[in-house]
């Protein structure tokens, strides 16, 4: 298993870092993507969140939606960290989660179409923990098939978990290709 702890002062650079991880699902002005804000919030017993787009008077990053190139379409974009027993200057990634949600109406909640997630905190070996660990999609609207993950790295899972750079690009690949190439540039 790979180690993606990385410092305190790191998780600052990347509350940047995840700005730019969802630029290409962004709506574009001037032929560039739109910047959206990140926040990095800290809480008491060493858990960390780094979510897109916060709403004011919200707190919770499950609330916060960005807009995307796709006006019926809103994202969700978080990061869960969880600080390293005995170091408090290190944090573990725990999970990292992008969602589309399909905009059903003013007053009701948006609702989840796909997800694009993973979970590289686990150590356990067997196939259903190594299919949640790497990058994995969901398609929500698929009926029973909306729990199964579909992995995108599953044959070269510990290069992609070598480092939080690695992970991060192959997310942003997966952001790049599946979602906003197929998915976004193929919404009716």
């Amino acid at each position: 298993m790979a180690d993606n702890t990385v410092l305190i002062d790191n998780l600052h650079v990347r509350k940047q870092a995840v700005s730019r991880l969802i630029l290409p699902l962004r709506p574009k002005r001037n032929g560039h993507p739109q910047q959206v804000e990140s926040r990095l919030m800290l809480f008491d017993g060493g858990s960390a969140i780094i979510a897109c787009n916060p709403t004011p008077g919200s707190n919770n990053h499950r609330d916060w939606y960005f807009k995307t190139q796709v006006e019926s379409l809103l994202g969700q974009y978080f990061e869960i960290w969880k600080q390293v027993e005995g170091d408090s200057g290190k944090y573990l990634l725990q999970d990292v989660q992008l969602q589309l949600h399909k905009v059903i109406g003013a007053h009701e909640a948006p609702e989840e179409v796909l997800a694009l997630h993973c979970e590289p905190k686990s150590t356990d070996e067997t196939l259903a923990a190594r299919l949640k660990r790497g990058p994995h999609f969901h398609l929500k609207q698929a009926g029973p098939l909306g729990k199964a993950h579909l992995p995108l790295n599953l044959c070269h899972l510990s290069d992609v978990l070598q480092s939080l750079e690695t992970l991060s690009a192959a997310m942003m690949k997966a952001i790049e290709v599946a979602v906003s190439e197929a998915v976004l540039a193929n919404w009716g």
